[in-house]
């Protein structure tokens, strides 16, 4: 074997090699990266159960707020000035929640199952005619795949009530 040949010899060993390095080097990638969606996912998990939890606590918390989402359910026209207000304003901050919960499982940064529990949440709460009347009232804030959206649950119409019938009164 001469030099020449043997410096060929180790090139293609090099390249051999080289190239066994790089598949490696992209399997611990995708690894990695597989682990960092699953990071991310559980986050956004993890963000979207505290607004939850703070949103259940503002009702907890307030005297006249519960009375107020009872009232309104039946209607924006059963509820005063103020009133009117607050439930605009909570809502606002529910739906804005919900859409922005959307737009994760869009990404693919929400798990899907925690994607249908936010869906379902909407749906429950959009088949009560005073949720209806605020979605007609503020549906121009969100984008048209949302509002798609929404309306394919509003013509549906599968969603159960948020509270039991003997609540209602």
């Amino acid at each position: 074997m001469t030099l020449m040949e043997f410096a060929q010899l180790l090139g293609d060993f090099s390249d051999f090699f080289g190239a066994i390095a790089v598949v490696v080097t992209l399997i611990y990638l995708a690894i990695q990266i597989k682990h960092s969606a699953q990071s991310v996912q559980i986050a956004a998990a993890q963000s979207f159960a505290d607004v939850d939890n703070s949103l259940v606590s503002v009702i907890n918390l307030s005297r006249e707020l519960p009375d107020v989402l009872h009232k309104g359910a039946n209607g924006l026209s059963e509820l005063n000035g103020g009133e009117a207000i607050r439930f605009m304003a909570f809502h606002d901050q529910v739906v804005v929640s919900i859409y922005a919960s959307f737009l994760q499982w869009q990404a693919g940064t929400l798990d899907e199952r925690l994607w249908r529990t936010f869906d379902s949440a909407l749906s429950s709460l959009l088949n009560q005619t005073g949720q209806k009347e605020w979605w007609n009232f503020r549906r121009h804030w969100f984008d048209d795949e949302f509002q798609a959206h929404v309306e394919s649950i509003l013509e549906r119409e599968e969603g159960k009530p948020m509270h039991p019938k003997s609540f209602s009164g």
